[in-house]
């Protein structure tokens, strides 16, 4: 099938159809409905984020009241069975099941 044939389809749906038949109602519902759904679910959670998420996402200020939180590091060890990283403290690998007692 030729380009000069899809083109109409494409552009208009719904005047590409001589005599009315109505396949351009159909083929606009399942082309550009999925399409305009889309835009707008993106749209507000552009919105949504712009309201709502800015404010976590925020710096504090010098002399804030609010510490940054930073994770504590813990310490690990490589297990002598398997030699994955497990935590120091840890009795049992959670990777091969071995006691390290």
């Amino acid at each position: 099938m030729r380009l000069e044939r899809l083109l109409p389809w494409v552009l208009m749906p719904n005047i590409a159809i001589a005599g009315g038949g109505g396949g351009g109602i159909v083929l606009g519902l399942i082309i550009f409905l999925p399409i305009l759904v889309w835009g707008f679910i993106k749209l507000w959670k552009f919105w949504f984020q712009m309201i709502f998420g800015g404010l976590s996402r925020a710096q504090p200020q010098q002399g804030g009241s609010h510490p940054v939180f930073q994770p504590m590091a813990q310490a690990t060890k490589d297990c002598p069975y398997c030699a994955e990283p497990i935590l120091a403290k840890a009795r049992k690998c959670k990777h091969c099941g071995s006691d390290l007692s």
